[in-house]
């Protein structure tokens, strides 16, 4: 058996093997036929002071797809130094390691400490393979659903693997590929790598928009399917009787006095129990509603004959019953409440009238004149005030609604387009118009509307409570008029980090490092500027959720990033493009009290890329430009998920809720079914 090459020759077998010579020198004493061989059958010299290397990495033979390498191996005995290609090694308790610059093709790296050296042979393989997108190009939409992908690929030692979106294609039907696709309708992202026999990799990405556009300037109909169900419609009820108990009811008294049986009655101040019922009930085609208002007692001043009287007026009860039926009315399209069958009763009316004196016949009909004027009041109270209780349930329905967000200014007018009562509850469909105010769109967009294909949906959600369906094209149509802005992407430069401070060292500091890994002669005070245009408007899709409830897919593609300096030479530095896809789940966070939930977007996963475009960075400088770009873009997941937060929600607060459950509805499961759970 041999001895390895790592076992030491201690000093004292080195001695005991020499013999001297007549001239008094020493010689090796030869070995015998029998004795190991040791070291020297490994061509490495014997070293008088036990000094042994060896590599560990890499190993002979080994091929690199780096020129920069870092080299290790260990060591026996006290090397004073280890020289690698003649670069100084770090040492450690046995290993060393060094760093090399190497060249292309065949390298041998040699490691010396004194006498003793060891070498390996590698091959330097830094070339990645060459990989072109020739179609479709950037910020490509289509109708269609089929779609021809074309790319060639080649390297000199050939291609060991080439894949589309991670399913793999065959490398021999290179150099060109065309590769025939049936894409989705929405936002399609399409990555192809290539890699070559050494391990060396390339990626090319490029987005396809694939759909039938709708126009973003006619509303979008049916985009909001609200259900008020039974349970509902009482929620509101007592959210109706919480209100009114806490009003000042002499504030809401008729100011001008009642003419009864040839008196005048004025109506002074009011106050009841505060333990007011408020019933709301669907029956056929109409909302019932029973208004009973306890323990009621009205200061009047009665005057007779020019004379003013101070009375006070008493009822155990004013209990008033009617009939709502919410209609759509005018050119505006305003949805509005009307009153029918009102009956007005007082139970347990009483007077005092002992300190006034007779004036319209006996007793009992100066008292009936007064409950009459009482009835009266009372009446034209609940004309005015019952219908509001539907009305403003419903109101962010008849309104429009302002949005800023990421530097555009919208507006969102909910369009009523049907609304009925059935034993069901209270129904009503509306369609959205969201119109771009301000800054200026662009003139010919290259999407000439948002993707989107009209629902055959005639629905609303299925609830006792309370439930809102939300059209995805809703979600679009809001995206897209952001994406007309011309103001909609800000440009990232000096100006832009003036009013933000606390985002300028981090975001200088991530662009001065990625500039400067393929400019490295550009100054470290060179100011930076980072244009961004988008050609594809962002794309949404609601879908069932992995679990239970509602998921989201949401993508921005071929987002093209322009980096100059920022000053009069604006010279080029870096032009790349970058897609983001996001997935994950919606829910309903509740807002302050008084304002409307607000939807967010738990991510689940993210998937982002950056492509270098510059023609002078493709190559070896390619990929350390492109990883930092799609690290930071994971980071900044947030970004395109929060114009979510910022689209209001209509109806979802007309009654009170002690909670939300999220899901998907409609036959195509693209509508978001947000329901309520109506509190008790």
């Amino acid at each position: 058996m041999r001895t390895p090459l790592l076992v030491v020759l201690g000093l004292s077998t080195c001695l005991a093997s020499v013999a001297c010579d007549d001239g008094g020198s020493k010689s090796p004493t030869p070995p015998s036929p029998t004795a190991d061989a040791g070291p020297l059958a490994d061509g490495q010299p014997l070293d008088p002071f036990g000094v042994t290397l060896a590599f560990t990495e890499p190993l002979e033979g080994a091929v690199v797809t780096t020129r920069a390498l870092t080299v290790k191996g260990t060591y026996t005995g006290s090397p004073r130094e280890v020289l690698v290609n003649g670069v100084a090694a770090r040492l450690m308790s046995g290993r060393f390691d060094a760093t090399l610059t190497l060249s292309d093709g065949p390298n041998t790296i040699t490691a010396v400490a004194g006498e003793v050296s060891t070498s390996v042979n590698v091959t330097v393989d830094a070339t990645a393979p060459s990989l072109v997108v020739e179609a479709p190009e950037r910020g490509h939409w289509q109708q269609d659903a089929a779609l021809t992908l074309r790319f060639s690929s080649e390297d000199t030692t050939g291609l060991s693997r080439v894949t589309l979106n991670d399913l793999d294609i065959p490398p021999g039907r290179g150099p060109s590929f065309t590769e025939p696709l049936t894409l989705p309708d929405g936002l399609n992202l399409l990555r192809v790598e290539a890699t070559d026999a050494s391990g060396n990799v390339t990626r090319e990405s490029v987005s396809a928009l694939v759909g039938a556009t709708r126009d973003a300037d006619t509303p979008l109909e049916g985009a909001f399917r609200l259900r008020i169900g039974p349970n509902g419609l009482a929620g509101l009820g007592r959210r109706a009787a919480e209100t009114f108990d806490a009003l000042n009811l002499t504030q809401l008294l008729p100011q001008d006095p009642i003419a009864a049986l040839g008196f005048m009655v004025e109506l002074v101040s009011a106050e009841h129990a505060r333990t007011t019922l408020v019933e709301l009930v669907p029956e056929g085609d109409r909302v019932a509603v029973h208004f009973r208002i306890e323990r009621a007692v009205f200061d009047v001043t009665l005057e007779i004959d020019g004379n003013r009287y101070p009375i006070s007026l008493r009822a155990l009860a004013i209990d008033a019953r009617a009939s709502l039926a919410p209609s759509i009315v005018g050119e505006a399209r305003t949805l509005s409440t009307g009153l029918s069958d009102l009956q007005v009763n007082l139970e347990g009316f009483s007077v005092d009238l002992a300190l006034v004196p007779p004036f319209g016949g006996s007793q009992a009909e100066e008292e009936s004149g007064l409950e009459a004027a009482v009835e009266l009041a009372a009446s034209d109270f609940a004309r005015s005030y019952v219908p509001r209780i539907l009305d403003d349930a419903l109101a962010s329905f008849s309104r429009s609604v302002d949005i800023t967000t990421f530097g555009a200014q919208l507006r969102l007018e909910v369009v009523p387009e049907a609304v009925a009562v059935s034993r069901g509850g209270l129904v009503v469909r509306a369609g959205a118009r969201v119109t771009l105010t301000g800054p200026a769109a662009i003139e010919a967009p290259a999407v000439p509307g948002y993707v989107g294909r009209p629902t055959t949906w005639d629905d609303v959600p299925e609830t006792d409570d309370l439930a809102l369906a939300v059209d995805d094209d809703f979600f679009n149509l809001c995206m897209y008029q952001l994406w007309r802005s011309t103001g909609g992407l800000p440009v990232i430069d000096r100006r832009f980090f003036a009013a933000r401070p606390e985002a300028a060292n981090f975001a200088l500091g991530f662009l001065g490092n990625l500039v400067r890994t393929a400019w490295p002669d550009l100054p470290t005070t060179t100011p930076l500027r980072l244009e961004p245009t988008l050609p594809l408007p962002p794309v949404m899709h609601i879908v069932p959720a992995q679990g239970t409830g509602a998921g989201v897919q949401l993508g921005l593609g071929d987002l093209a990033v322009r980096i100059t300096t920022d000053d009069r030479q604006q010279r080029p530095l870096l032009d790349g493009a970058s897609s983001l896809l996001y997935a994950g789940d919606i829910q309903l966070v509740p807002g302050p009290i008084g304002t409307s939930p607000t939807l967010r977007l738990a991510l689940t996963s993210t998937t982002s890329t950056f492509d270098v475009t510059t023609p002078e960075l493709k190559g070896e400088v390619e990929a350390s430009v492109e990883a930092p770009v799609v690290s930071l873009l994971g980071a900044m997941s947030e970004l395109l998920p929060r114009l979510l937060t910022d689209v209001p929600l209509p109806g979802v607060d007309a009654v009170p809720v002690e909670g939300f459950t999220m899901s998907v509805t409609g036959p195509d499961q693209d509508f978001l079914n947000i329901e309520a759970r109506v509190a008790p």
